[in-house]
């Protein structure tokens, strides 16, 4: 890129007001001038002044418009009202340390000059006289050395930094104000550029500082060493009020000062510190040598940045050039915060594209830094001098960013496309006292690197290396990974260098492996304690384990396959009245999303019948009339029966009936039990069936129910014959296109069940939480990890404000602005009709159900519906607390207590807790009907509890594993006037001296009553006191 010149803007005077007092710079020594008040640009002469207040409006309006969030002016309004709150009035901020920062001034200014002595008396004079430890960089001069050190008094003293600029957040209590000291230049030669002697006499140059601010003895100001930006070369100086504070003065706590140091910006000739230039001579076997040191040099150059020409180049690390001083003004990035920098900017530019999206929740307020829901994969390495790791690397740099440069290149080869981003995080280095020594680098130390993996290859068992006739990459890739490589042949007849992993006897993660071979390869960690990996153990809370990405379609190809022989022998029947126009699943296991894969190795367990259904032709002979019509259907489904049972495929099949318990007739289907231990379940669609229930909800004579119920009747109808199969579709389409959404939506379910809300949250709504996360990832990539695609899920369970806000998922990309637009509207109806929430409490739309309650219609009730939220709330912050230290399933433990009873069954009537029988003879007479598998006792009984008791207790179960049914009372069921009408057993409220007293329901007999039908079921009832 070409250098163009940049326009300087003279500087007529350097006073500036504030609150009508005049302020000035500090470019003189004269004692009489105030501290710089902060500005926004860097002046010729060194000046600062308060810039005048910018208009914020303008800016964000700018922002809104470019970013095409324009469309919304909350969006515009949201971003005003941030703005106004993280930048707050810099003169009242100012105001509260400007006390100190004039004291420090008057300070530093008649802090009397030492003399030159050698580095060594320099050493100890200071050292001996204030008990400071100078925070040398190292390494320190030695003993010997002709160095010189003194201290003259600053050329300058000046407010820099993002307060100056009027750029700071106040996002805390505390604000920093950083306060540039500019040594003079006479302390200074011309080589002491070289070798760290710059550095030298830096650090003794601050620990003087220390020395006389500590000696003004300032009341209630603590003072400690930093590093600025953890960079070991520049040691800063930290003032702010002491811990035990008491004094009561106002914002007297409300700041922190950093005194930075910094040289005359001609110091050093600009040619002689370029990126390019080696500044520190190292031994080697010829002599002396000096390879280039870049970090060093820029560490070398002003820290104030004046108007500059840039340039971009291209090296190994990020550059962005500063040509007129010779810098690169991102020598402090590394190569991953950089690619972790463009791909937070990547995807906040997704979330502003994501019209689904709040763009203003997703970028300025959801947070996206923890770790277990950023990243996919954490590995985090203990670093000490027992696993042999070195620190001492005597190259420019420190250690610490050394090593982690050195683990970022292992695992970015080791890895290779299995994962799309790798980001180490360096520990930062914490403060410390004037007296004491900077924390020592050989100190244990603690690694974090998060990784995004590509789900579609990180679970690869086969890495293919370079050509065997590219000798030097082959050696390369042999010397990496040692005995692991090895040749192969493969199937396109190339013979490569590779790496098979075979995980076959391992309990161990594949990526687990990996990892673990490299580093105890290559940094000799051997020890399972200094290896923390989080990331998989997810994996394993799932019924069956999973081994690749790919296990979903491995353990539901079976009952696929099973499902699609079946469609083919139904269609290939001779002797229907119709011809079949449509085979369409419609079940959890049909769409890869069922909890437990059909257990065909484990007949002893219920099993739940897999749906579907079958539309015939259409035709003029169908009965208009919904008793005959289901009648028809009965006929139909046994001429179905009747084909199927001469095949050997297929072991039974039963007609049943079932449906709403009103006087509208129940709907029929059909029970096949295959050889593979699958039962499915079929019903008949009816396209003009829709249309009857139409007729008979808007006709005034129809005797076939009551309002309500025909208004149901309608409504499971849809769901079961239309929505339920685009809905199966869709999913399906989706489990394919991501590998892990199978698995995420089953370790939901089972997260739900374990709560005990099987009966009350829908497969069909956790589904669509479970696809948000995955076709809307903002302010994320979609996850590549089971973990991250759990932990994300439940953050926007836990987020999503379902009073005011309705659920939106597109499954394709195909909701257009008007489509939006009329599903909000829709939404705001419901509010407005049911403003209680009594029947719709959560509001689901997608791409395929744009009215948004067919999943959501009188389940969950509100209640239900807030402690979800909160229950996901509250694992979100569990997985936050414990970090890498989480057990998963301690997320699947429900607590009982919030429960006014629980019914315990026993373990062999519980669902997951069936004991197949040791006697094989008992066994075959056992399952001597193959449907009798559908029986589940535990289930029916919770059905006709809820038939008997639901309008008085709320029943709450896992559906996973039925070992317990708590219960809550309603509400109504509470002390009340006694009337005759009453539908639940009642006993008077004792105590009460009434004439008439109040009666709450008998909540003894009730229980009876339930413990009397559940019979040897039961093991015990608890209440709660």
């Amino acid at each position: 890129m070409d250098i163009y010149p940049v326009k300087r803007r003279k500087v007529e005077n350097d006073s500036t007001t504030m609150n009508g007092r005049t302020l000035y710079t500090s470019n003189s020594m004269d004692k009489s001038s105030a501290v710089p008040i902060p500005s926004t640009e860097y002046r010729p002469n060194g000046s600062t002044t308060l810039a005048p207040k910018q208009s914020r409006t303008s800016w964000s309006t700018m922002t809104t418009l470019s970013n095409g969030s324009h469309h919304s002016n909350l969006f515009k309004l949201q971003l005003d009202e941030l703005l106004k709150k993280i930048s707050s009035k810099y003169e009242t901020r100012y105001v509260a340390a400007e006390g100190l920062m004039n004291k420090l001034r008057e300070i530093i200014e008649n802090i009397p000059d030492r003399e030159s002595l050698i580095a060594s008396d320099a050493y100890k004079a200071l050292e001996d006289s204030s008990g400071i430890r100078i925070p040398f960089a190292k390494p320190r001069a030695e003993p010997g050395s002709k160095l010189l050190l003194a201290y003259a008094k600053p050329t300058n003293i000046t407010v820099v930094g993002s307060f100056a600029r009027r750029t700071a957040l106040f996002l805390d209590s505390k604000v920093t104000i950083d306060m540039a000291v500019i040594m003079p230049l006479r302390l200074f030669q011309p080589k002491d550029y070289r070798d760290y002697r710059y550095f030298q006499k830096r650090a003794y140059y601050l620990a003087c500082l220390a020395d006389g601010i500590q000696k003004a003895r300032i009341p209630y100001l603590a003072i400690s060493f930093a590093l600025q930006d953890d960079n070991p070369l520049q040691p800063i100086l930290i003032l702010e009020p002491a811990k035990d504070n008491q004094c009561d003065q106002p914002g007297r706590s409300n700041y922190r000062i950093r005194i930075l140091l910094a040289a005359p910006s001609d110091l050093f000739p600009v040619d002689k510190t370029l990126p390019t230039k080696g500044c520190i001579r190292t031994s080697v076997a010829d002599g002396p040598k000096e390879a280039p040191s870049p970090m060093y040099n820029a560490v070398l150059r002003p820290i104030q940045v004046s108007s500059t020409n840039l340039k971009l180049g291209r090296i190994d690390r990020p550059v962005f050039f500063d040509g007129s001083r010779g810098l690169n003004l991102l020598f402090k990035m590394s190569t991953w915060s950089y690619k972790m920098l463009r791909h937070e900017a990547t995807s906040s530019l997704k979330t502003l594209n994501d019209p689904l999206m709040d763009h203003f929740k997703a970028l300025f307020i959801r947070r996206v830094d923890e770790p277990s829901a950023r990243f996919d994969y954490m590995l985090r390495i203990s670093l000490n001098q027992h696993n042999g790791v070195s620190f001492s690397t005597g190259s420019l740099r420190d250690e610490t960013i050394h090593l982690v440069d050195e683990l970022y290149e292992k695992i970015t080869y080791g890895l290779g496309d299995r994962a799309t981003l790798i980001c180490p995080q360096v520990p930062s280095v914490d403060a410390w006292q004037i007296a004491s020594s900077p924390p020592s680098s050989h100190t244990p130390l603690h690694l974090t690197i998060g990784l995004l993996l590509n789900p579609q290859k990180s679970q690869r068992t086969v890495d293919r290396g370079p050509p065997v006739k590219e000798k030097e990459a082959s050696s390369i890739f042999r010397e990496f990974w040692g005995q692991r490589a090895e040749l192969r042949r493969f199937t396109d007849g190339t013979i490569m260098e590779s790496v098979v992993w075979n995980q076959s006897d391992s309990k161990q993660a594949l990526l687990d492996i990996i990892l673990g071979h490299i580093l105890r390869r290559h940094f000799g960690i051997h020890e399972l304690n200094d290896i923390g990996m989080f990331g998989k153990a997810f994996d394993y809370v799932l019924p069956q384990r999973i081994g690749t990405q790919t296990d979903a379609l491995v353990l539901f190809s079976a009952t696929r396959s099973t499902f699609e022989t079946l469609c083919k022998s139904i269609r290939d029947l001779e002797g229907l009245p119709l011809q079949i126009r449509q085979l369409s699943a419609a079940s959890p296991e049909l769409r890869f999303c069922s909890v437990f894969a059909p257990a065909v190795d484990q007949p002893h367990n219920p099993v739940r019948p897999i749906d579907f259904q079958v539309q015939f032709e259409g035709s003029t002979r169908w009965p208009q009339d919904l008793v005959t019509v289901q009648r028809t259907k009965i006929a139909f489904l046994l001429k179905i029966a009747e084909g199927l049972e001469g095949g050997g495929s297929i072991l039974a099949a039963a007609v049943g009936l079932g449906g709403e318990k009103q006087k509208l007739p129940e709907d029929p289907f059909l029970d096949i039990a295959t050889a593979d231990g699958v039962v499915f379940r079929l019903r008949i669609y009816h396209e003009h069936e829709i249309k009857l229930l139409e007729h008979a909800l808007h006709s005034r004579t129809s005797l076939l129910g009551s309002k309500e119920e025909l208004a149901l009747a309608l409504s499971s109808h849809k769901r079961t014959y239309i929505q339920g199969p685009a809905h199966t579709q869709a999913v399906y389409a989706l489990s394919t296109q991501f590998p892990l959404l199978s698995h995420t939506v089953r370790l939901l379910k089972k997260w739900r069940d374990a709560h005990l809300l099987s009966s009350h949250i829908r497969d069909e709504l956790i589904e669509l939480l479970a696809i948000g996360t995955f076709v809307h990832p903002s302010p994320w990539q979609a996850p590549g990890s089971l973990n991250s695609a759990f932990v994300r899920t439940l953050a926007s369970v836990a987020s999503w404000n379902w009073q005011s806000d309705p659920l939106i998922v597109d499954f394709n990309f195909e909701l257009n602005k008007q489509d939006i637009e009329s599903i909000h509207a829709d939404f705001k109806a419901w509010r407005t009709i049911d403003p209680h929430m009594n029947h719709v409490a959560m509001f689901a739309a997608s791409s395929i159900d744009r009215g948004g309650i067919t999943w959501t219609d009188h389940r969950p009730a509100k209640v239900i519906a807030s402690r979800f939220t909160k229950l996901a709330g509250a694992a979100s912050e569990i997985i936050k607390e414990k970090g890498l230290s989480l057990q998963p399933e301690s997320l699947f433990v429900p607590s009982l207590h919030e429960y006014d009873f629980i019914i315990y069954l026993k373990d062999e009537f519980g669902i997951g807790t069936l004991k197949k029988s040791s006697f094989k003879n008992l066994h075959i007479q056992s399952t001597r009907d193959p449907l009798d598998a559908i029986f589940n006792p535990a289930q029916q009984f919770v059905g006709e509890l809820e038939e008997l008791h639901g309008d008085n207790v709320v029943f709450f179960h896992n559906r996973s594993a039925m070992t317990v049914i708590a219960g809550v009372w309603k509400p109504h069921t509470g002390p009340r006037d006694w009337k005759v009408d009453l539908d639940y057993n009642t006993m008077p409220v004792l105590g009460d001296g009434g004439a008439q007293p109040p009666v709450t329901i008998n909540k003894a007999a009730v229980l009876h009553g339930i413990a009397r039908l559940g019979g040897n079921m039961i093991a015990k009832i608890d209440q709660k006191s």
